[in-house]
C-alpha cells in the first residue's frame, strides 16, 4: 500500500498489497509533501520517512475480516522491526520522490 502526496491531493493506493508501505512524493516538495499528510491526517515527514497514523491507513482500505487480518500482520511486523513508534500510533514508511 502507498499514499501518493501531489500538490493537489493525498490518495491511497492498492490497499491490499501489505508487502509494501511507501508514501511517494510527487511532483512536491519536501515542505509542501509534510503539510499535505499533515492536513490529510495522514501523518507526517520525517526526513527519508514518513511516520502515518494506522487508523487513517485502514479507513481507506477494505472492511473485509481477510483485509483487517492482512493490515494487523503489517502492523505487527512493522513493530517487531522497529518500525512503529512507542505507543503504535505511527508507523513509519520510507519515501519514494519522483
Amino acid at each position: 500500500m502507498y499514499l501518493n502526496v501531489t500538490t493537489a491531493v493525498v490518495e491511497l493506493f492498492e490497499t491490499a498489497n501489505f508487502r509494501d508501505l511507501h508514501v511517494r512524493l510527487v511532483g512536491i516538495d519536501d515542505n509542501a509533501a509534510a503539510d499535505s499528510l499533515r492536513a490529510s491526517g495522514f501523518g507526517e515527514l520525517d526526513g527519508d520517512h514518513a511516520w502515518l497514523d494506522p487508523a487513517a491507513l485502514q479507513a481507506g482500505g477494505d472492511d473485509t475480516s481477510e483485509w483487517r487480518a492482512g493490515f494487523a500482520a503489517m502492523l505487527d511486523f512493522a513493530a517487531k522491526r522497529g518500525w512503529t513508534n512507542e505507543d503504535s500510533t505511527r508507523v513509519r514508511a520510507h519515501l519514494v520522490r519522483s
